[in-house]
């Protein structure tokens, strides 16, 4: 009972903030500028700063299971490669069928993710499942931008890829955060209340980003969104949560796996689309979509694995 409560009001927390950034934000002039702007800002400062509060206030060295990431990537990289074969025998158009698989795979593991596992386990320190998103945050931009490569006839430009690692702010939040972890360093109390201020401003403005960014079409492609939602949403998530659950991961750990397989597509898929030559307008209807029931797909992962105390 405890862990329905805690789920409904936690995803209906996250629905709300997701309606008000589409009634506020979304009513703006020139709305896809403000949210361009906004989504740049999260992305660039915010979420850093959560990345980095999360993981430098945890005991890394007890909090982090190295073999949870492991597993988890494994599934992902597998469901990636499986998906390049067999999704050209689903998609027939190219740009689509990039943007397909990019957005089925993807999932929205740091803003939707970390809020609803702050909102299950409130009181815990939350380096490890940080770590873990932001890592996995990484693998998406990675496979995305070698998908979208591929489906538009090009070589992926792995040198291009590695120096937009290096320079991805939240790589470089979670590697400074690492390296204070570790060693048990220390910033002076005013630093940590900057750094805890802007680090609780990322998932709120996130959020209200996700509302703002909503497009709740099917379009032309209704058997191919259809597929991708069901592979985002029910597939992906009931292969890998199985896997994890034989594994023998409970609780915090079994959520950890849950933010990266359940959770909906996130917004940068529409962008990465958008600036990569894929199907701009499949990718924001599968955002759209799977934000949406994403949300209701989600509540009852957790309510079935609460269910079986397996949280």
């Amino acid at each position: 009972m405890e862990t329905l409560v805690a789920s409904l009001n936690t995803v209906l927390y996250m629905l709300l903030v997701m309606v008000l950034g589409r009634w506020v934000v979304g009513r703006l002039p020139e709305r896809d500028t403000v949210v361009a702007q906004l989504n740049r800002l999260v992305f660039s400062m915010f979420l850093p700063f959560m990345v980095f509060q999360n993981i430098y206030t945890t005991d890394i060295k007890s909090a982090f299971d190295g073999r949870l990431l492991v597993y988890l990537l494994t599934v992902l990289c597998a469901m990636w490669l499986l998906l390049m074969v067999l999704a050209p025998k689903w998609v027939q158009d190219r740009p689509t069928c990039g943007t397909f698989i990019q957005c089925a795979i993807r999932s929205n593991s740091i803003i939707f993710g970390i809020p609803l596992i702050s909102g299950l386990f409130a009181g815990q320190e939350l380096g490890g499942p940080t770590l873990v998103a932001a890592i996995t945050t990484i693998f998406f931009n990675v496979i995305g931008v070698i998908t979208l490569e591929v489906y538009r006839g090009k070589a992926p430009d792995l040198r291009q890829i590695g120096k937009n690692l290096v320079k991805n702010p939240v790589l470089t939040a979670s590697i400074a955060a690492l390296f204070l972890a570790l060693l048990e360093l220390r910033l002076p109390a005013s630093v940590e209340k900057a750094v805890g201020t802007m680090a609780g401003m990322a998932s709120p403005m996130g959020l209200l980003l996700i509302g703002a960014s909503l497009r709740l079409g099917v379009g032309q492609r209704t058997g191919a969104l259809l597929g991708c939602l069901l592979l985002r949403l029910a597939v992906i998530p009931a292969i890998g949560v199985s896997g994890a659950v034989l594994l023998g991961w409970r609780g915090m750990e079994l959520c950890t796996g849950l933010m990266v397989l359940a959770t909906p597509t996130s917004v940068s898929a529409y962008s990465m689309a958008q600036m990569m030559g894929g199907n701009g307008t499949f990718a924001a209807n599968q955002v759209g979509l799977s934000s949406v029931l994403g949300a209701v797909t989600v509540f009852f992962w957790i309510l079935a694995l609460g269910g079986l105390q397996l949280l």
